[in-house]
């Protein structure tokens, strides 16, 4: 794309005619601070479930592995609870 002089100029006009970035970041702010405490566990009251296609994938991995003690660590993910984020 060619940036010709007058689109410049334009570009240059609308971005000094905005409001600064601090005042936008203040109208759409929290009426409160908001804390997080890092030993708090905000998911506690939420039960994980396995993943019943992540098993199997697990599952089948496993069965691929040579050294039976790594299967058995292995196996131990599958029942690891899972997130979909949205």
């Amino acid at each position: 794309m060619k940036l010709t002089k007058s689109s410049a100029l334009v570009f240059a006009a609308s971005a000094l005619a905005a409001p600064p970035l601090s005042s936008r970041q203040d109208a759409a702010g929290c009426d409160a601070d908001v804390t997080l405490d890092a030993s708090t566990n905000v998911f506690k009251k939420y039960t994980l479930h396995a993943n019943t296609f992540y098993r199997q994938e697990v599952e089948a991995a496993v069965k691929d592995m040579t050294d039976s003690s790594l299967a058995a660590q292995a196996a131990k993910v599958a029942d690891v609870g899972s997130f979909l984020w949205l």
